[in-house]
């Protein structure tokens, strides 16, 4: 016969939950070099504010002016003519540049962890990580809260078995951020009481992490979840103080970049509203959906079957109709708007892993009831095959690429392991344990494919060989390199004081990726440089990702 599966988790339960959350999001979270811009973007900035100082004690640099420009038919941030004096905990500097495209709470944190670990890979990601780990008990309070103990504990393993989720967490960008505070906003709301307040901290650190649409990702599952919060008559009380700390919080910091950068407003609204970059169509995120949930996604598709069936069936609960609505409203809104990432998702994955955590207490209780019932079995058969897949494809490429072999076996023979015991599970018909087994194979399996298989891959395009080249190179032939044209995951590699290349007629620029017909267009070259003409280049330095080339200036343009 099968495991009971009314089960209450035990009280250490929640501790030895942080400490495998811990494991996953810490593990291997400097092995992979910066090799995007959306990462260096957040890393880079927060470098700028380290190596300035406190805040308090910081000298004022001087940048040129920010611009909205037409630009091949398409506005464009630019650097004018103009310059302005700037304290850059206050007003975000990114390449010699002002950068007010979002928020400055990431750059912040992120500029206090490079001072406690100094400024590398991990410290730029520990702050992100950090917040992955709290939102792991956040889950489990918001599962607690809507069904029980059994759900919250599931909805918590959930989170951090999840590949989109600990892909996403052990980042340096500002989506992390967002998700964090629009989670706990949601479960500060729902609880109630003196909570309240907190909710309201929570949606102003949200709005400085990423603007106004902490709104968008929060207010919908309150007003969708409110029927079970813990609200009472004079709550009044406690949000009219609540929105006072709001506005005492989030107004601040834009308030004082207007009275530095005069066109600031003009900048957001663009930002917010006018930005086709990355547009895609319509439905992209209803099909996104099914890959965010991997490798849980038969039984969220389950619970999205399960939510509609008939009363008389003992599955359908208003609380499950409550999540897929929230669901639907965040895709739908986030879908109107063209400019679409898979990050930005990130706040909707709460509702999705809470809907797939109740539906798996669910199943197992089907089969606690009987055993025998085929579609319980197959969703569990086919989420441990998906696992077993993965640690082969895991063991394969630590034989196969690890620089180190006897480490590269010894993590092949982890990953082929640390699939058994849900296997073992099933065979055994030991249901209850069958999850817990399954989640913690899965967070040992994704944190072996983040640590190892992808920061080895990603590392093969890393900047930092090709950045300490032209640094070389710039010293040798005495030739600056442009700084704000580079990309910047290259420039995190590179001192943060260069020399001035603005006035020089020789300039090194580095291009990410370009193919042959950009190398050859004047144009392409010269969208670069907005202070000077480009009379001719050269390649000086090439490898299978940048490509270096010297171009000679005129500055005095007709």
């Amino acid at each position: 016969m099968p495991t009971a599966l009314r089960w209450t988790p035990p009280g250490y339960a929640p501790f030895a939950l942080i400490l495998f959350a811990s494991f996953v999001f810490f593990a291997g979270l400097g092995q992979r070099d910066i090799v995007t811009s959306h990462e260096a973007r957040v890393a880079q900035t927060a470098r700028v504010m380290h190596a300035s100082g406190p805040v308090w004690s910081q000298p004022k640099l001087i940048v040129a002016r920010p611009v909205l420009i037409e630009k091949s038919g398409r506005k464009a941030l630019a650097a004018s003519d103009e310059t302005i004096r700037v304290n850059p905990w206050v007003v975000p500097i990114l390449n010699d540049q002002v950068r007010l495209n979002k928020p400055p709470l990431p750059y912040w944190f992120t500029a206090v962890s490079f001072s406690l670990f100094n400024v590398n890979e991990f410290a730029a990601r520990f702050p992100a990580a950090m917040l992955g780990v709290i939102a792991t008990w956040l889950m489990y309070q918001l599962g607690n809260h809507l069904f029980s103990r059994n759900v919250g504990m599931i909805a918590a393993m959930l989170w951090i078995s999840t590949h989109f989720i600990l892909d996403e967490f052990r980042k340096s960008m500002a989506d992390p951020y967002l998700a964090f505070f629009a989670l706990l906003s949601i479960v500060a709301f729902l609880k109630g009481g003196r909570w309240i307040l907190l909710c309201w901290i929570a949606l102003a650190l949200g709005a400085l992490s990423k603007g106004p649409v902490i709104f968008v990702t929060s207010v919908p599952a309150m007003v969708i979840l409110f029927r079970w919060s813990n609200h009472q008559r004079r709550d009044i009380l406690r949000h009219l103080i609540g929105a006072i700390l709001f506005l005492a919080i989030a107004l601040p910091w834009p308030v004082a970049v207007i009275r530095q950068v005069p066109n600031a407003l003009d900048l957001w609204k663009y930002d917010a509203l006018e930005s086709q970059e990355k547009s895609r169509p319509f439905f992209m995120y209803f099909l996104n959906l099914f890959q965010l949930t991997l490798p849980w996604t038969p039984f969220w598709v389950a619970s999205l079957i399960l939510a509609f069936l008939h009363k008389r069936r003992g599955v359908r609960t208003s609380r499950r109709i409550a999540l897929c609505l929230w669901m639907l409203v965040i895709v739908i809104l986030f879908s109107i708007k063209p400019v679409k990432k898979n990050a930005y998702l990130l706040p909707l994955m709460p509702a999705l892993l809470l809907s797939t955590a109740e539906v798996i207490a669910t199943l197992l209780q089907v089969l606690r009831r009987n055993p025998k019932r085929p579609v319980p079995w197959i969703l569990m058969s086919i989420t441990s095959a998906i696992s077993i897949g993965l640690a082969f494809a895991t063991a394969a490429f630590c034989i196969r690429s690890y620089p180190e072999r006897a480490i590269g076996i010894i993590a092949a023979i982890i990953a082929i392991l640390a699939t058994l015991p849900p296997v073992v599970a099933i065979v055994r018909s030991a249901y209850r344990h069958w999850f817990m087994a399954q989640a913690v194979s899965f967070g040992i399996l994704i944190t072996m494919f983040l640590s190892l298989w992808h920061a080895i891959s990603s590392n093969a395009r890393s900047p930092r060989t090709m950045a300490a080249s032209v640094l070389g190179l710039s010293h040798h032939r005495q030739i600056p390199i442009a700084v704000s044209p580079s990309p910047e995951e290259f420039s995190f590699y590179l001192p943060l004081r260069m020399p001035e290349w603005k006035q020089s007629d020789r300039i090194l620029l580095v291009l990410d990726k370009p193919d042959t017909a950009e190398l050859e267009d004047q144009n392409f070259i010269q969208s670069r440089f907005d202070h000077a003409v480009v009379i001719s280049w050269r390649i000086v330095l090439r490898d299978a990702r940048y490509v270096v080339v010297e171009v000679l200036l005129n500055h005095n343009r007709p």
